[in-house]
């Protein structure tokens, strides 16, 4: 039975009510006159399930926790998720960008002769 929610328009006030969708306009509730149904959004908790097969020896895992239990058991660990390691990358090259710029730079004539004997052209 779905729950619809009602407001005053003239003081604000809000009422839940639960009701059959062909019942939902007959039990209007009160306030100072009759109140308007308000349009609300359901907020819905859906566990997505688990049905793996292990790759290791067959066991089907049917539950998160099983899941959990069984690489637990198994010495494995989670897959690191994609923007995750984009994400400490990016960081990574900021840091050593940062490093380098904080490292003194070679007088002009060391690092030509550098590069030159690196086979660089000078």
């Amino acid at each position: 039975m779905p729950m619809y929610s009602y407001r005053c328009p003239s003081c604000g006030a809000v009422e839940d009510q639960f009701a059959r969708v062909s019942e939902r306009d007959q039990n209007i509730p009160d306030c100072h006159g009759p109140m308007t149904r308000q349009l609300s959004v359901a907020l819905i908790g859906v566990q997505a399930e688990v049905c793996a097969k292990s790759p290791i020896d067959g066991t089907v895992l049917t539950s998160r926790r099983q899941r959990s239990e069984y690489m637990k058991r198994n010495g494995l660990q989670e897959a690191v998720p994609a923007a995750e390691v984009i994400r400490k990358g990016a960081q990574r090259k900021a840091q050593i960008q940062a490093d380098a710029k904080a490292l003194p730079k070679l007088p002009a004539h060391l690092e030509k002769q550098l590069l030159q004997e690196a086979g660089f052209p000078g």
